[in-house]
């Protein structure tokens, strides 16, 4: 049984690193009371630690940002989850993961495409890839941060949330369309989704050979008990043009069979033309059916390749594709290799 009580309070607890970071906010503007920090805070020291401070170095900015494409750079796990440095500077920021944050106590200010609000206790927010944004925390409150890698996010989905909801909608959305929605948000008034949260983060302090698998399984059921519990969220979205949500269940209908589906029988499943439904693909999409269509077979096949023994041939029947020559080809394009060398390459990491 998980004491989440005990895990409240520990996080209650200002880290050294969270003190400094209130110590520098508490200076700011004060000449007193900043050549006092200067001398507790020597510059060799911070440096010892790795504490980032905007006045002491001029490559604050490169040196704070994320990565651009993915969590690689951090962490070698799918699922990272960190208590949001209070008081930590403000750095805007783009990544190229799945992003989601949960006011555990207190508030927050949260800054997107240059606007700014103030986040209430119990707001989870579900950030798109290569959104810019900031999140402020200047007193004691308490928010989770929860990164996703983008196959992560995506295997979670294809493996498991195949049903209608604003939370399958945003995912497809960041995932295959050129205009996607920012962010997504709720507001959660139920113990059992908190505890899911809490729980991630306790087992992520397990750090044993299990954790990995039982942290992403665990992510898995919180997908889906928010999905049941909450089908309707908040979409955030300064797009002027809204996303054609005709395109979008179309979109859906390729990921749930992408196996055999073709231009044809998608357009007798939504009872248009073959061109009607190419245009409303392409206007939404950006790409075409076959695009789209390949991207999906393609990181299918890469979850099989990395989660499975079967064969190349095996997995390429398996995602649609009768030759298997034509997987290893349209793989390789993607990928830069074939899909026996990149099996081989990611168990030898």
């Amino acid at each position: 049984m998980y004491d989440y009580e005990g895990l409240k309070d520990s996080l209650r607890k200002f880290s050294e690193t969270e003190l400094f970071f209130k110590d520098r906010y508490e200076a700011l503007g004060n000449q007193e009371k900043w050549e006092r920090f200067c001398e507790k805070y020597p510059k060799d020291f911070i440096i010892e630690k790795g504490w980032l401070c905007p006045e002491f170095f001029a490559d604050f900015a490169q040196r704070s940002a994320f990565h651009p494409d993915d969590m690689e750079a951090y962490t070698d796990r799918d699922v990272l989850l960190l208590l949001h440095p209070r008081y930590s500077p403000n750095v805007e920021h783009t990544h190229g993961f799945f992003e989601i944050f949960y006011v555990l106590e207190g508030s927050c200010l949260h800054t997107i495409q240059g606007k700014t609000e103030r986040l209430p206790q119990g707001r989870l927010f579900f950030l798109a890839p290569g959104v810019r944004h900031n999140l402020e925390v200047y007193d004691k409150s308490i928010v989770i941060n929860l990164l996703i890698k983008r196959k992560t996010f995506s295997d979670i989905f294809f493996n498991t949330l195949r049903v209608q909801g604003t939370l399958t909608s945003f995912f497809l959305n960041s995932m295959y369309t050129q205009n996607h929605w920012e962010g997504l948000y709720y507001d959660i008034k139920d113990e059992e989704i908190e505890e899911l949260i809490l729980s991630m983060l306790l087992e992520q302090l397990e750090e044993d050979s299990y954790s990995c698998g039982i942290l992403t399984s665990l992510m898995t059921i919180f997908f889906a008990k928010l999905t049941r519990r909450y089908k309707t969220g908040e979409i955030v979205s300064s797009q002027k043009s809204p996303v054609n949500t005709r395109a979008l269940d179309m979109i859906t209908y390729i990921n749930d069979h992408y196996q055999d589906v073709t231009l044809q029988s998608l357009a007798e499943h939504f009872h248009y033309t073959q061109e009607y439904c190419s245009r409303l693909i392409k206007a939404a999409a950006g790409v075409s059916f076959t695009d789209i269509l390949r991207r999906i077979r393609l990181s299918r096949g890469e979850t099989f390749l990395l989660a499975t023994s079967y064969s190349i041939e095996a997995i390429s029947h398996m995602i649609g594709y009768e030759e298997p020559g034509t997987f290893i080809r349209l793989f390789k394009k993607e990928y830069g290799m074939s899909p026996g060398k990149y099996r081989l390459a990611q168990e030898n990491r």
